[in-house]
Protein backbone atom coordinates (compact mmCIF):
# COMPACT_ATOMS: atom_id res chain seq x y z
CA UNK A 1 0.00 0.00 0.00
CA UNK A 2 3.08 2.47 0.95
CA UNK A 3 4.72 1.69 -2.36
CA UNK A 4 1.36 2.22 -4.96
CA UNK A 5 1.03 5.82 -2.21
CA UNK A 6 4.59 6.66 -3.17
CA UNK A 7 4.21 5.67 -6.68
CA UNK A 8 0.65 8.03 -7.31
CA UNK A 9 3.19 10.79 -5.10
CA UNK A 10 5.73 10.91 -7.87
CA UNK A 11 3.38 10.87 -11.01
CA UNK A 12 1.42 13.59 -9.06
CA UNK A 13 4.84 15.84 -8.36
CA UNK A 14 6.37 14.90 -11.96
CA UNK A 15 2.81 16.26 -13.41
CA UNK A 16 2.77 19.60 -11.91
CA UNK A 17 6.13 20.16 -12.55
CA UNK A 18 5.88 19.86 -16.32
CA UNK A 19 7.32 22.23 -18.60
CA UNK A 20 4.71 23.45 -21.37
CA UNK A 21 6.02 22.76 -24.68
CA UNK A 22 6.70 24.80 -28.05
CA UNK A 23 4.44 21.44 -29.87
CA UNK A 24 1.72 21.63 -26.95
CA UNK A 25 1.06 25.16 -27.64
CA UNK A 26 1.19 24.69 -31.13
CA UNK A 27 -0.95 21.90 -31.48
CA UNK A 28 -3.61 23.94 -29.05
CA UNK A 29 -3.80 26.72 -31.61
CA UNK A 30 -1.37 29.35 -29.55
CA UNK A 31 0.53 30.12 -32.31
CA UNK A 32 2.69 33.26 -31.18
CA UNK A 33 3.48 31.21 -27.51
CA UNK A 34 4.19 28.33 -29.73
CA UNK A 35 6.77 30.56 -31.06
CA UNK A 36 8.17 32.44 -28.09
CA UNK A 37 8.70 28.98 -25.80
CA UNK A 38 10.65 27.64 -28.81
CA UNK A 39 12.62 31.20 -29.01
CA UNK A 40 12.87 31.32 -24.83
CA UNK A 41 14.43 27.71 -24.63
CA UNK A 42 16.99 28.33 -27.90
CA UNK A 43 18.01 31.82 -26.05
CA UNK A 44 18.19 29.89 -22.74
CA UNK A 45 21.00 27.46 -24.12
CA UNK A 46 22.81 30.63 -25.91
CA UNK A 47 24.43 31.15 -29.34
CA UNK A 48 27.56 28.80 -28.70
CA UNK A 49 25.01 26.05 -28.50
CA UNK A 50 22.23 27.00 -31.31
CA UNK A 51 23.22 24.07 -33.51
CA UNK A 52 21.78 22.84 -37.29
CA UNK A 53 18.98 20.88 -36.37
CA UNK A 54 17.82 24.50 -33.67
CA UNK A 55 17.87 26.35 -36.78
CA UNK A 56 15.76 24.06 -38.84
CA UNK A 57 13.34 23.71 -35.93
CA UNK A 58 12.77 27.34 -35.42
CA UNK A 59 12.28 27.74 -39.25
CA UNK A 60 9.98 24.87 -39.84
CA UNK A 61 7.82 26.52 -36.83
CA UNK A 62 8.10 30.33 -38.09
CA UNK A 63 7.43 28.96 -41.83
CA UNK A 64 3.98 27.22 -40.69
CA UNK A 65 2.65 29.53 -38.50
CA UNK A 66 3.47 32.39 -41.05
CA UNK A 67 1.57 30.05 -43.79
CA UNK A 68 -1.37 30.08 -41.23
CA UNK A 69 -1.45 33.70 -40.87
CA UNK A 70 -1.14 34.29 -44.37
CA UNK A 71 -4.04 31.45 -45.15
CA UNK A 72 -6.23 33.24 -42.84
CA UNK A 73 -5.90 36.60 -44.56
CA UNK A 74 -6.48 35.29 -48.32
CA UNK A 75 -9.80 33.88 -46.82
CA UNK A 76 -11.01 36.64 -44.72
CA UNK A 77 -13.04 38.99 -47.20
CA UNK A 78 -12.05 42.61 -47.44
CA UNK A 79 -14.97 44.41 -45.49
CA UNK A 80 -13.41 41.84 -42.54
CA UNK A 81 -11.16 44.59 -41.28
CA UNK A 82 -10.99 43.33 -37.87
CA UNK A 83 -10.00 39.80 -38.11
CA UNK A 84 -7.41 41.49 -41.05
CA UNK A 85 -6.04 43.83 -38.63
CA UNK A 86 -5.58 41.55 -35.67
CA UNK A 87 -3.87 38.95 -37.66
CA UNK A 88 -1.66 41.40 -39.57
CA UNK A 89 -0.67 42.93 -35.61
CA UNK A 90 -0.02 38.79 -34.76
CA UNK A 91 2.74 39.17 -37.87
CA UNK A 92 3.71 42.22 -36.24
CA UNK A 93 4.08 41.06 -32.88
CA UNK A 94 6.14 37.85 -34.21
CA UNK A 95 8.29 40.04 -36.39
CA UNK A 96 8.76 42.23 -32.71
CA UNK A 97 9.56 39.08 -31.16
CA UNK A 98 11.88 37.41 -33.43
CA UNK A 99 14.33 40.14 -34.72
CA UNK A 100 18.06 41.30 -33.37
CA UNK A 101 18.35 37.90 -31.89
CA UNK A 102 21.50 35.71 -32.37
CA UNK A 103 19.42 33.21 -34.73
CA UNK A 104 17.66 36.15 -36.86
CA UNK A 105 19.47 35.58 -39.89
CA UNK A 106 18.04 32.02 -39.83
CA UNK A 107 14.48 33.36 -40.20
CA UNK A 108 15.60 36.21 -43.55
CA UNK A 109 12.83 34.02 -45.35
CA UNK A 110 10.00 35.65 -42.55
CA UNK A 111 12.05 39.21 -41.45
CA UNK A 112 12.68 40.38 -45.16
CA UNK A 113 8.89 39.27 -46.18
CA UNK A 114 7.67 41.06 -43.47
CA UNK A 115 9.11 44.30 -42.50
CA UNK A 116 7.59 46.17 -39.38
CA UNK A 117 7.43 49.34 -42.04
CA UNK A 118 5.22 47.31 -44.16
CA UNK A 119 3.43 45.68 -41.03
CA UNK A 120 2.60 48.90 -39.73
CA UNK A 121 1.01 50.10 -42.75
CA UNK A 122 -1.23 47.32 -43.61
CA UNK A 123 -2.92 47.73 -40.30
CA UNK A 124 -3.36 51.50 -41.14
CA UNK A 125 -4.50 50.60 -44.36
CA UNK A 126 -7.31 48.56 -42.74
CA UNK A 127 -8.66 51.85 -40.68
CA UNK A 128 -8.23 53.58 -43.27
CA UNK A 129 -9.90 51.66 -45.48
CA UNK A 130 -13.10 51.34 -42.74
CA UNK A 131 -13.03 55.27 -41.68
CA UNK A 132 -13.75 55.66 -45.36
CA UNK A 133 -16.84 53.15 -45.73
CA UNK A 134 -18.49 55.06 -42.90
CA UNK A 135 -20.93 57.93 -43.83
CA UNK A 136 -21.22 60.66 -42.35
CA UNK A 137 -24.13 62.23 -41.12
CA UNK A 138 -24.12 63.25 -38.09
CA UNK A 139 -21.85 63.87 -34.88
CA UNK A 140 -21.78 60.21 -34.07
CA UNK A 141 -20.80 58.90 -37.44
CA UNK A 142 -18.15 61.52 -37.83
CA UNK A 143 -16.52 60.81 -34.39
CA UNK A 144 -16.50 56.97 -35.79
CA UNK A 145 -14.57 58.06 -38.82
CA UNK A 146 -12.22 60.56 -36.77
CA UNK A 147 -11.16 57.52 -34.35
CA UNK A 148 -10.18 54.71 -36.88
CA UNK A 149 -8.40 57.65 -39.10
CA UNK A 150 -6.58 58.02 -35.42
CA UNK A 151 -5.82 54.42 -34.55
CA UNK A 152 -4.72 54.02 -38.41
CA UNK A 153 -2.46 57.33 -37.93
CA UNK A 154 -1.01 56.37 -34.42
CA UNK A 155 0.58 53.29 -35.89
CA UNK A 156 1.88 54.64 -39.69
CA UNK A 157 0.60 58.05 -41.73
CA UNK A 158 -0.67 56.07 -44.33
CA UNK A 159 -1.57 58.26 -47.59
CA UNK A 160 -3.90 61.20 -46.23
CA UNK A 161 -4.82 59.23 -43.33
CA UNK A 162 -3.39 62.12 -40.88
CA UNK A 163 -5.67 64.91 -43.32
CA UNK A 164 -8.80 63.06 -42.95
CA UNK A 165 -8.62 62.56 -38.97
CA UNK A 166 -8.35 66.36 -38.53
CA UNK A 167 -10.82 66.88 -41.13
CA UNK A 168 -13.85 64.22 -39.61
CA UNK A 169 -12.68 65.52 -36.17
CA UNK A 170 -13.48 68.76 -37.00
CA UNK A 171 -17.03 68.03 -38.20
CA UNK A 172 -16.95 65.61 -35.24
CA UNK A 173 -16.77 69.00 -32.67
CA UNK A 174 -18.92 71.05 -34.95
CA UNK A 175 -21.34 68.70 -35.78
CA UNK A 176 -21.67 67.39 -31.98
CA UNK A 177 -21.39 71.32 -30.87
CA UNK A 178 -24.58 71.87 -33.07
CA UNK A 179 -26.61 68.75 -32.43
CA UNK A 180 -25.89 69.82 -28.54
CA UNK A 181 -26.74 73.54 -28.98
CA UNK A 182 -30.07 72.73 -30.79
CA UNK A 183 -31.11 70.38 -27.96
CA UNK A 184 -30.39 72.43 -25.59
CA UNK A 185 -32.45 75.21 -27.33
CA UNK A 186 -35.68 72.89 -27.39
CA UNK A 187 -35.06 71.71 -23.40
CA UNK A 188 -34.74 75.74 -22.68
CA UNK A 189 -38.37 75.82 -24.92
CA UNK A 190 -39.90 73.32 -22.63
CA UNK A 191 -38.87 74.90 -19.46
CA UNK A 192 -35.84 72.17 -18.92
CA UNK A 193 -33.81 74.95 -17.41
CA UNK A 194 -31.01 72.59 -16.22
CA UNK A 195 -31.07 69.78 -19.37
CA UNK A 196 -30.56 73.39 -21.43
CA UNK A 197 -28.00 74.64 -19.13
CA UNK A 198 -25.96 71.25 -19.32
CA UNK A 199 -26.57 70.53 -22.34
CA UNK A 200 -24.87 74.25 -23.29
CA UNK A 201 -21.68 73.32 -20.78
CA UNK A 202 -21.47 70.48 -23.24
CA UNK A 203 -21.21 72.69 -26.29
CA UNK A 204 -18.23 74.69 -24.41
CA UNK A 205 -16.59 71.87 -23.55
CA UNK A 206 -16.91 69.77 -26.94
CA UNK A 207 -16.33 72.96 -28.63
CA UNK A 208 -13.27 74.00 -27.17
CA UNK A 209 -10.54 72.56 -29.45
CA UNK A 210 -11.98 75.00 -31.65
CA UNK A 211 -12.63 77.88 -29.89
CA UNK A 212 -16.51 79.27 -28.98
CA UNK A 213 -19.39 78.14 -30.37
CA UNK A 214 -22.03 81.49 -30.46
CA UNK A 215 -23.41 82.29 -27.79
CA UNK A 216 -23.24 79.02 -25.42
CA UNK A 217 -21.21 80.32 -22.63
CA UNK A 218 -23.92 83.22 -22.21
CA UNK A 219 -26.71 80.59 -22.40
CA UNK A 220 -25.37 78.25 -19.79
CA UNK A 221 -25.12 81.28 -17.49
CA UNK A 222 -28.49 82.27 -17.89
CA UNK A 223 -30.16 78.92 -17.86
CA UNK A 224 -28.05 77.41 -15.36
CA UNK A 225 -29.56 80.85 -13.50
CA UNK A 226 -33.14 80.73 -14.46
CA UNK A 227 -32.48 76.60 -13.34
CA UNK A 228 -31.42 77.70 -9.65
CA UNK A 229 -34.84 80.30 -9.50
CA UNK A 230 -36.96 77.50 -10.52
CA UNK A 231 -35.20 75.34 -7.72
CA UNK A 232 -35.23 78.36 -4.84
CA UNK A 233 -39.19 78.45 -5.61
CA UNK A 234 -39.48 75.12 -4.13
CA UNK A 235 -37.02 75.52 -1.36
CA UNK A 236 -39.27 79.08 -0.49
CA UNK A 237 -42.09 77.51 -0.13
CA UNK A 238 -40.75 75.94 2.84
CA UNK A 239 -39.99 78.50 4.26
CA UNK A 240 -42.59 80.67 3.58
CA UNK A 241 -43.81 81.08 7.15
CA UNK A 242 -40.97 83.06 7.69
CA UNK A 243 -41.97 85.85 5.97
CA UNK A 244 -45.97 85.43 6.55
CA UNK A 245 -44.50 86.86 9.98
CA UNK A 246 -42.23 89.23 8.95
CA UNK A 247 -42.76 92.89 8.51
CA UNK A 248 -39.26 93.19 6.21
CA UNK A 249 -39.36 93.64 2.40
CA UNK A 250 -37.00 91.27 0.59
CA UNK A 251 -35.84 92.06 -2.94
CA UNK A 252 -32.85 89.95 -4.97
CA UNK A 253 -30.92 91.89 -7.23
CA UNK A 254 -29.55 89.30 -9.20
CA UNK A 255 -31.81 87.42 -11.81
CA UNK A 256 -30.89 83.65 -9.92
CA UNK A 257 -33.92 85.19 -8.24
CA UNK A 258 -35.86 87.77 -8.86
CA UNK A 259 -37.93 85.87 -10.98
CA UNK A 260 -38.92 83.78 -7.92
CA UNK A 261 -39.57 86.20 -6.10
CA UNK A 262 -41.53 88.42 -8.31
CA UNK A 263 -44.19 85.89 -8.57
CA UNK A 264 -45.02 85.93 -4.58
CA UNK A 265 -44.77 89.42 -4.06
CA UNK A 266 -47.95 90.04 -3.41
CA UNK A 267 -48.39 87.35 -1.29
CA UNK A 268 -45.43 88.49 1.24
CA UNK A 269 -43.31 91.40 2.01
CA UNK A 270 -41.30 91.30 -1.09
CA UNK A 271 -39.89 94.53 -2.60
CA UNK A 272 -40.70 95.24 -6.09
CA UNK A 273 -37.87 97.99 -6.34
CA UNK A 274 -34.57 98.09 -5.00
CA UNK A 275 -34.92 101.34 -3.19
CA UNK A 276 -37.67 99.92 -1.33
CA UNK A 277 -36.49 96.51 0.47
CA UNK A 278 -34.63 95.67 3.83
CA UNK A 279 -33.04 93.02 2.86
CA UNK A 280 -30.90 91.76 -0.34
CA UNK A 281 -30.55 88.56 -1.75
CA UNK A 282 -27.84 87.44 -4.28
CA UNK A 283 -27.21 84.01 -5.57
CA UNK A 284 -25.11 83.02 -8.25
CA UNK A 285 -23.35 79.45 -8.96
CA UNK A 286 -20.66 78.53 -11.85
CA UNK A 287 -19.40 74.90 -13.19
CA UNK A 288 -16.12 73.74 -13.56
CA UNK A 289 -15.43 70.36 -15.22
CA UNK A 290 -12.37 68.33 -16.29
CA UNK A 291 -11.61 65.26 -17.94
CA UNK A 292 -8.09 65.57 -18.46
CA UNK A 293 -6.31 63.62 -15.51
CA UNK A 294 -6.74 60.35 -17.50
CA UNK A 295 -3.62 58.13 -17.90
CA UNK A 296 -2.50 55.36 -19.93
CA UNK A 297 0.29 52.97 -19.22
CA UNK A 298 2.18 49.75 -20.76
CA UNK A 299 3.90 46.85 -18.89
CA UNK A 300 5.13 43.59 -20.34
CA UNK A 301 4.43 40.74 -18.21
CA UNK A 302 5.46 37.20 -18.18
CA UNK A 303 3.69 34.23 -16.58
CA UNK A 304 4.54 30.44 -17.76
CA UNK A 305 7.02 31.47 -20.17
CA UNK A 306 4.44 33.02 -22.00
CA UNK A 307 5.26 36.86 -22.42
CA UNK A 308 2.38 38.95 -23.04
CA UNK A 309 2.02 43.20 -23.08
CA UNK A 310 -1.39 44.77 -20.87
CA UNK A 311 -2.10 48.40 -21.34
CA UNK A 312 -3.73 49.96 -18.74
CA UNK A 313 -6.26 53.09 -19.24
CA UNK A 314 -7.23 54.97 -16.78
CA UNK A 315 -10.51 57.60 -17.47
CA UNK A 316 -11.15 60.10 -14.59
CA UNK A 317 -13.39 63.03 -14.65
CA UNK A 318 -14.72 66.00 -12.03
CA UNK A 319 -17.10 68.58 -12.06
CA UNK A 320 -17.28 71.33 -9.28
CA UNK A 321 -20.23 73.53 -8.72
CA UNK A 322 -19.63 76.46 -6.77
CA UNK A 323 -22.50 78.72 -5.71
CA UNK A 324 -22.31 81.95 -4.03
CA UNK A 325 -25.04 83.13 -1.54
CA UNK A 326 -24.94 86.38 0.13
CA UNK A 327 -27.95 88.28 1.92
CA UNK A 328 -27.31 92.36 3.37
CA UNK A 329 -29.25 95.28 4.54
CA UNK A 330 -31.09 94.70 7.47
CA UNK A 331 -28.73 91.26 7.95
CA UNK A 332 -25.68 90.41 6.89
CA UNK A 333 -24.96 86.85 6.13
CA UNK A 334 -22.40 85.35 3.04
CA UNK A 335 -21.52 81.41 2.55
CA UNK A 336 -20.35 79.60 -0.96
CA UNK A 337 -20.50 75.79 -0.99
CA UNK A 338 -18.69 73.66 -3.47
CA UNK A 339 -20.20 70.33 -4.46
CA UNK A 340 -17.81 68.00 -6.41
CA UNK A 341 -19.00 64.92 -8.26
CA UNK A 342 -15.94 62.61 -9.37
CA UNK A 343 -16.17 58.83 -11.34
CA UNK A 344 -13.49 56.90 -12.70
CA UNK A 345 -12.76 53.48 -14.89
CA UNK A 346 -9.96 51.22 -15.65
CA UNK A 347 -9.91 50.12 -18.87
CA UNK A 348 -7.60 46.35 -19.38
CA UNK A 349 -6.90 45.40 -22.42
CA UNK A 350 -4.00 42.18 -23.25
CA UNK A 351 -2.04 41.15 -26.15
CA UNK A 352 0.89 39.08 -27.40
CA UNK A 353 0.92 35.28 -26.05
CA UNK A 354 -2.02 35.77 -23.17
CA UNK A 355 -2.10 33.20 -20.95
CA UNK A 356 -5.55 31.82 -20.44
CA UNK A 357 -7.58 33.60 -17.24
CA UNK A 358 -6.81 36.95 -18.83
CA UNK A 359 -9.74 38.67 -20.66
CA UNK A 360 -10.18 42.37 -21.87
CA UNK A 361 -12.38 44.33 -19.04
CA UNK A 362 -13.44 47.25 -17.35
CA UNK A 363 -13.46 48.61 -13.87
CA UNK A 364 -15.46 51.31 -12.46
CA UNK A 365 -17.79 53.24 -14.55
CA UNK A 366 -17.24 56.41 -16.04
CA UNK A 367 -20.51 58.86 -16.12
CA UNK A 368 -20.84 61.58 -18.14
CA UNK A 369 -21.17 65.41 -17.29
CA UNK A 370 -24.39 64.87 -17.52
CA UNK A 371 -24.75 62.71 -15.19
CA UNK A 372 -22.55 64.54 -12.74
CA UNK A 373 -24.27 67.02 -12.74
CA UNK A 374 -27.60 65.94 -12.55
CA UNK A 375 -26.02 64.73 -9.03
CA UNK A 376 -24.17 68.03 -8.10
CA UNK A 377 -27.60 70.18 -8.65
CA UNK A 378 -29.47 67.36 -6.51
CA UNK A 379 -27.28 68.19 -3.66
CA UNK A 380 -27.44 71.72 -4.90
CA UNK A 381 -31.10 72.44 -4.29
CA UNK A 382 -30.94 70.50 -0.78
CA UNK A 383 -28.11 72.65 0.73
CA UNK A 384 -29.56 75.58 -0.81
CA UNK A 385 -32.58 74.51 1.40
CA UNK A 386 -30.51 74.99 4.53
CA UNK A 387 -29.20 78.59 3.08
CA UNK A 388 -32.71 79.90 2.80
CA UNK A 389 -33.33 78.64 6.32
CA UNK A 390 -30.68 80.04 7.61
CA UNK A 391 -31.67 83.68 6.23
CA UNK A 392 -34.95 83.65 6.91
CA UNK A 393 -34.33 82.59 10.73
CA UNK A 394 -32.43 86.09 10.61
CA UNK A 395 -35.21 87.58 8.73
CA UNK A 396 -37.69 86.48 11.58
CA UNK A 397 -35.36 87.43 14.62
CA UNK A 398 -35.27 91.34 13.58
Amino acid sequence: MRIVIAVLLMLFVASCSHTRTSEEAYAEGFYLESINLLAVDIEEKGATKFKQNDANHLRDLVNKVMLKYETDLSNFKSTDFDNRAMTYDKLLEMRSRLSNRFYSQELSFFLDKYTSSKLQENIAKIYYEKGNLIVGKNGESYKNKAELYRKGLDIYNYKDIEKLYKLYNTKYIQTTARELYNAAKLYAKQGDYQAAAIHFENVIGVYKPLGKYKDSEKLAKYYDNLYITKSAKKTYSNTSDYMRKSKVRVHCRSSECENFLGGVTGQYNYAEQDSNADVYIDISSSVDYSDRDGSVTNESKTERDQKFNVKIETLKNKLTLTTDIRASGLINYSNSFKIEKTSSQINYSYSGDVPSGYYDHSEGNLKDQYQLSNEARSEQESELGNEFSKIFSEIERL
